[in-house]
C-alpha cells in the first residue's frame, strides 16, 4: 500500500521525506491557501521536492476551462497529476486529457456508481472521500473497500486513493483490506507511528536501565 501526504506545505513534506515512507503527495485549494503564497509558486516548489506523483487541483469547474487549466498545470512538473471533480464536465474533461497522456485523479467520489464511471473514463486515480462520507452518515471505509473490489473485479487500471482520512483506524482498515493508497494529513501520518503499548514499553525499559549499576 502506498502512502501519500495530503498537504501543500513544502517544509512539512521535506521533514517527512527522509523517512523513505512517502510515495507521493495530494493537495487541494484549502492546503494551498494555508501557505499564504501564490498558487503557481507553491505548486512548482512542491513538485520539485516530491519524488512521486503530486496531485494538484485547479479552480475551474466547466469542461473546456478544466481542459485548458489542466494543460497548464502539467507544465509545472513532470510528476503533476491533475485533480478533477466527479461531475459530468469533470468526466468529459478527464477522457480528453487521458488521451493526451495526462494523469488524472478524479476526486470527490462518494459512491460505487460514481467510481465505476471514473474507472471507465480511464483515470489514473479515483479518490473516495472517506471522512466526508462518515460525516454524511455513511461508512466511508466500507465504500472505499467496495470501490477497490469493483476495480479489481473488472480489471480497471485505475488506482484507489482513500482520501479525507481522519483516524488511525481508517488506515488500519485500509491495510486489512489491501487498498491501493491512503493519503494522510501530516498530523495523521505522524499519529500512525504511535501506540500506547510501545510508549509504555519504552518507559518500563527506561526504568529498568536506571536500576542497572554503572561499571
Amino acid at each position: 500500500m502506498k502512502i501519500f501526504l495530503d498537504t501543500a506545505d513544502v517544509e512539512q513534506i521535506k521533514k517527512r521525506l527522509p523517512m523513505g515512507l512517502v510515495d507521493g503527495v495530494t493537495s487541494n485549494p484549502k492546503y494551498v491557501s494555508y501557505t499564504g503564497r501564490p498558487f503557481e509558486e507553491v505548486i512548482k516548489e512542491v513538485a520539485a521536492v516530491v519524488p512521486g506523483p503530486f496531485s494538484v487541483e485547479g479552480k475551474e469547474t466547466e469542461y473546456e476551462a478544466m481542459i485548458a487549466e489542466a494543460r497548464g498545470l502539467v507544465s509545472y512538473g513532470r510528476n503533476i497529476v491533475v485533480k478533477l471533480p466527479m461531475t459530468v464536465d469533470g468526466l468529459r474533461a478527464a477522457q480528453v486529457l487521458v488521451k493526451e497522456g495526462v494523469q488524472i485523479n478524479l476526486t470527490l467520489v462518494a459512491s460505487l456508481n460514481q467510481a465505476l464511471l471514473a474507472a471507465k473514463s480511464g483515470v489514473t486515480y479515483i479518490s473516495v472521500v472517506v471522512g466526508w462520507l462518515d460525516e454524511a452518515g455513511e461508512n466511508g471505509m466500507d465504500s472505499a473497500i467496495k470501490v477497490q473490489e469493483m476495480i479489481r473485479r473488472y480489471g480497471f487500471g485505475s488506482k484507489l486513493i482513500c482520501g479525507a482520512m481522519r483516524t488511525p483506524q481508517h488506515v488500519t482498515r485500509a491495510i486489512e483490506n489491501g487498498l491501493d493508497i491512503v493519503t494522510l494529513g501530516c498530523e495523521l501520518f505522524d499519529r500512525i507511528f504511535l501506540n500506547p503499548v510501545t510508549t509504555e514499553g519504552l518507559e518500563k525499559f527506561a526504568a529498568l536501565w536506571r536500576n542497572i549499576p554503572e561499571p
